[in-house]
């Protein structure tokens, strides 16, 4: 066989920051990537940090913080694994990750939500998900040793050129789905020995789908 592949990628990436303003910062990346055998693709994200203060609620209370992600895949491959037709795809997420963070007693908790709306418009299929985020830390021994535990989920958009960045000798013939993680719990431990080290010691369990 004539093994030969060639990639090509195309990346524009912007971001701006914001003062005095509930809009903290927005980053937008687009990119185009393409190969030897004709397989394309376009991939666009917006990702906006919000902070909503809540002092009017309670004077002590923290922001709420609320990140927001609007995110386009669309591509296509020369031909299927068989090879008798092109194998497509066109994916539309938006999502919503509200956040916050407060102490009670001798615990820190980050409290949040992950809220998906996924349109797959090639294999019509709409998704709305939603998603646990929670951290709850506290300390063992005050400034040397924080026990955390927490559950989280999320929804990954996998695109061809980052299948590339993990195996440049993948088969341009692949079918582009999401992984839905759909929960993810973890245990551990972290702290410092000195001032210049530190440790972390962390067990978790997930379950995926579409991996």
């Amino acid at each position: 066989i004539d093994e030969e592949q060639r990639y090509n990628l195309f990346e524009l990436i912007g971001d701006v920051s914001f003062e005095d303003s509930y809009i903290n910062k927005a980053k937008l990346t687009t990119s185009f990537f393409t190969d030897a055998l004709e397989s394309k693709e376009l991939f666009a994200n917006l990702t906006t940090d919000f902070d909503f203060p809540l002092s009017y609620l309670y004077s002590d209370a923290n922001d709420l913080k609320l990140k927001t992600t609007l995110e386009f895949l669309k591509g296509e491959f020369n031909q299927d694994y068989q090879g008798f037709d092109n194998e497509r795809y066109s994916i539309f997420t938006a999502s919503l990750q509200p956040q916050y963070q407060f102490s009670y007693l001798d615990f820190s908790v980050k409290a949040g939500l992950k809220i998906y709306a996924s349109l797959d418009f090639t294999n019509k299929a709409n998704n709305f998900l939603i998603y646990p985020n929670l951290d709850i830390s506290t300390p063992i021994v005050k400034n040397y040793v924080s026990l955390y535990a927490g559950v989280s989920g999320d929804l990954k958009t996998n695109t061809y050129s980052n299948f590339v960045d993990d195996n440049p000798f993948v088969s341009p013939t692949l079918f582009i789905t999401q992984t839905s993680e759909n929960y993810n719990y973890f245990l551990g431990f972290n702290g410092k020995i000195t001032n210049s080290i530190n440790f972390n010691v962390k067990g978790a369990y997930k379950f995926e789908e579409d991996k």
